[in-house]
């Protein structure tokens, strides 16, 4: 069980309005919640809370969770591809879990 932390890193140009790209932030917000729903639901947990999302940078967010979590790489690889193919985001990003305690990488 670990207490984990995505890290999502996008990359995009940015040749677009402010505007839109707060309506961007907004949707990486949504996406990363859902991605958190999906996997709660693996480890079948409904009623663990997903921490507000955090905008770290322009182009890294954070989700949290209130509890220690199991994560299966297979399942948050298959997650986050889905999401971010429904939402029509980017295809360049990174992800990474960071166990809370040490701040470590523990997946990427």
């Amino acid at each position: 069980m670990l207490c984990i932390a995505f890290a999502i890193f996008c990359f995009w140009n940015f040749s677009k309005s402010e505007n839109n790209n707060e309506l961007f932030s907004k949707k990486v917000k949504v996406a990363l919640r859902a991605i958190g729903h999906q996997i709660l639901l693996s480890n079948k947990d409904s009623i663990t809370l997903i921490l507000p999302v955090n905008k770290i940078t322009e182009n890294k967010y954070q989700i949290s969770f209130e509890k220690h979590l199991y994560i299966n790489p297979e399942i948050l690889v298959s997650v986050v591809k889905n999401a971010f193919q429904k939402s029509d985001f980017p295809k360049n990003y990174f992800v990474e879990v960071i166990q809370c305690a040490t701040n470590d990488v523990v997946y990427s």
